[in-house]
């Protein structure tokens, strides 16, 4: 069956995603034959990976902001730079990106439309699995625009990974945690094996400050392969002030010494840069004071994101206890009276977390619809949050416009909204608040 029904870049989305299937375990099977289809794709490519200079970001918490930190400091320094993270805000161009921009629509659908040949020829001996195809899209795109540094964000786990068909120049390792249980393992340890999994030969390893199981894990991988471990903490380390609300002074120790102002909220993403920055040093480049303070001056997209204005609006992407963690560090940082949120679950496996994550903190939470394809519904949702938490003031609302309405109703002075619970909430609510920006300012009178 042809993948791709029409050259329409939404069209080719939808075709992707009935490779994804309804049931998560079938498609997410672990095992030592898992990457085999796609390295016979790849072979029949022209293994065009192997031409890629790559590093390989796995781990349970920040890999994805890792990716963007170091892909700014990388461009900073005049460096061009392809990035593939998962998943994306808005479109889902967003995945691959080339010099800090989703890639244009015509390059992505040249490489859509190889990859297509490939299965057409039967270069997939199963049908092919919705990571493997994207996989196998950004490496046949990256590989016809020619970067410099191109960047790999493992999905779940990183052994059995689709992105494990890349040879790294670098591997970084972020934090690990209890995440994707049903897939991964019970224990810290087991879900350390599967990151740690991305390890290769003679490679050397930038990883944050982890628990002490998935440590040993990741040192006894580290060993076995004779690839160099730098840990934070012990080969670079970093602290930081708080300057304001949303800067953060961050003072950073490893091959030089540097302090630059963060943008972000969110203490944890401090470490997520400072990962970024030893991994930059360490792929031998020379870093620059006046390039690192720019590559850090930006605030990431919906991570503890602040946006401009009144009411004061928090837009995170959190979903797992230890991002809602992050989370509430945010809020602790930024002056309110009450939190109001916005919320949304992609998946049954994060309903929990969610709920548990809110605590005592709201005083009152409108729920809404993720993403079409994949949700909690709304109704459902507000139930199980009215069960745990007696005292909110909890709403129910499918379409994303009212329920956005309705969350900002009766903010009052220094009340602040946050919206989160899902990658897909945080940048659907994002565009819509962008549009409502700007339809305000085209409709404001002009001054004479």
């Amino acid at each position: 069956m042809p993948m791709i029904a029409a050259a329409k870049i939404d069209r080719v989305w939808q075709v992707l995603l009935r490779h994804a299937g309804k049931q998560r375990t079938p498609h997410f099977l672990l095992h030592d034959n898992s990457l085999a289809p796609l390295r016979q794709a790849l072979r029949h490519l022209g293994n065009l990976q192997d031409g890629l200079r790559t590093v390989h970001i796995a781990g349970s918490k920040g890999k994805g902001s890792t990716a963007l930190y170091l892909e700014s400091l990388l461009i900073s320094h005049g460096y061009r730079v392809a990035t593939f993270t998962s998943p994306h805000l808005q479109h889902w161009r967003e995945r691959f990106r080339i010099c800090g921009e989703p890639v244009a629509e015509r390059a992505l659908l040249d490489a859509v439309h190889r990859v297509q040949e490939a299965v057409d020829d039967g270069a997939f001996v199963d049908e092919p699995r919705f990571f493997d195809l994207l996989t196998a899209i950004a490496v046949t795109l990256f590989a016809a625009c020619k970067p410099d540094w191109t960047l790999f964000e493992t999905g779940v786990g990183g052994r059995f990974d689709a992105t494990n068909v890349v040879r790294p120049a670098l591997c970084v390792i972020t934090r690990i945690e209890l995440e994707h249980r049903d897939v991964l393992g019970d224990s810290i340890a087991e879900i350390a094996t599967q990151k740690a999994g991305i390890i290769k030969p003679g490679i050397p390893v930038v990883c944050a400050a982890l628990m002490r199981d998935a440590y040993q894990v990741v040192a006894r991988e580290a060993q076995d392969a004779g690839a160099a471990l730098l840990c934070a903490g012990r080969d670079f380390e970093y602290q930081s002030v708080r300057k304001g609300t949303a800067i953060q002074r961050v003072t950073y120790r490893g091959q030089n010494a540097v302090t630059f102002d963060l943008a972000a909220t969110a203490p944890a993403l401090v470490e997520n840069a400072a990962l970024a920055l030893a991994a930059y040093e360490n792929l031998c480049l020379a870093a620059r004071a006046d390039a690192v303070s720019a590559a850090f001056a930006r605030a990431l997209p919906a991570r503890c994101e602040l946006l401009p204005g009144a009411p004061a609006i928090l837009i995170d992407a959190a979903h797992t206890s230890a991002s809602f963690g992050a989370l509430h560090d945010a809020l602790r940082a930024i002056p309110h009276r009450r939190v109001h949120f916005l919320v949304a679950c992609s998946s049954e496996r994060h309903l929990h977390e969610l709920v548990a994550g809110l605590g005592d903190t709201a005083r009152r939470v409108v729920t809404t619809v993720a993403d079409p394809d994949y949700t909690v519904p709304p109704g459902r949702l507000a139930q199980v949050l009215r069960h745990a938490h007696p005292h909110l003031e909890v709403a129910a609302c499918v379409e994303l416009a009212p329920a956005l309405g309705e969350a900002t109703r009766g903010l009052g002075e220094n009340d602040l909204l946050c919206v989160t619970g899902s990658t897909y909430l945080a940048g659907r609510a994002r565009a819509l608040l962008s549009e409502q920006a700007d339809s305000a300012l085209n409709a404001a009178p002009a001054v004479p």
